[in-house]
């Protein structure tokens, strides 16, 4: 039987609530509505946020973790893991068309957004969207946090394509013409002296934490846990970085007519 999880982010307003932790989605919903002269459309913020997905069956099958602790059985294994993912999301993304494509009425229009990369960024770890909450589990693993068997067996169903690959999903599909599409970096214009490790790893808790708790258990201990070792991650990684280096990760907006 395949493997399926409900993904959804952390509900109501407390301090680990997905409100509170990513207060810019709004302006990126806003921005992503803004960035097209169309009609009213209709705005969906991601596959992953209230879809039933299942893990990549590849990996699945063959029992092929999405992150391994060894960073050069990792290494190896990145291009098998992010084309199982693309295969994963292609399928389930074709479907969300066809059944947009339904309810919608001929040259009805909707604006998509969702978290990806750019055509011309190669794959890697930073770019892969559940990546850095990965590499704090990893990190976990390691220190026997959490137990590694366990990690060997979660797959985060979330994927970020780039830009080409979502309109080549789009034009074999059929259901939609695309319109415009626009790639934009996030976080650009914000001030980046507020995006601390603390309120990153926060967000990555907002957003995982549903999923981490059902797949290891014990809420309290191992997402404390997630947050002082996230941190510590993300600070090490924050002062090996170049500065102002582009960052991996973009939204992708596209208006679509309905054929």
């Amino acid at each position: 039987m395949a493997s399926k999880q409900m993904v959804h982010m952390n509900q109501g307003q407390g301090e680990t609530s997905y409100a509170h932790n990513s207060s810019f989605q709004p302006s990126l919903a806003l921005k992503g509505m803004h960035l097209f002269d169309t009609t009213p459309a209709a705005f969906v913020p991601s596959l992953s946020d209230r879809s039933e997905t299942q893990a990549p069956e590849d990996l699945r099958i063959n029992q092929i973790p999405a992150y391994d602790i060894d960073e050069n059985v990792r290494r190896e294994r990145l291009p098998v893991v992010a084309g199982a993912y693309a295969r994963q999301f292609r399928k389930d993304f074709t479907l969300f068309l066809q059944l947009r494509g339904q309810e919608l009425v001929p040259e009805g229009r909707m604006v998509v957004s969702l978290p990806g990369r750019r055509s011309d960024e190669p794959v890697t770890e930073s770019s892969l969207i559940w990546g850095t909450a990965a590499q704090i589990l990893g990190a976990m693993a390691s220190e026997g946090v959490i137990d590694k068997e366990r990690l060997d067996s979660l797959y985060i169903p979330v994927h970020g394509p780039s830009d080409e690959e979502l309109r080549e999903i789009i034009q074999e599909e059929g259901s939609f013409s695309i319109s415009e599409m626009r790639v934009h970096d996030p976080i650009s214009g914000m001030d980046r002296a507020l995006l601390t490790p603390n309120r990153m790893v926060n967000s990555l808790r907002a957003a995982f934490e549903p999923i981490i708790v059902q797949h290891f258990g014990s809420p309290g201990e191992i997402m404390d846990e997630f947050v002082r070792t996230g941190e510590e991650h993300l600070s090490l990684q924050r002062r090996s970085q170049v500065k102002h280096a582009r960052n991996p990760r973009v939204m992708l907006v596209v208006s679509l007519t309905k054929a």
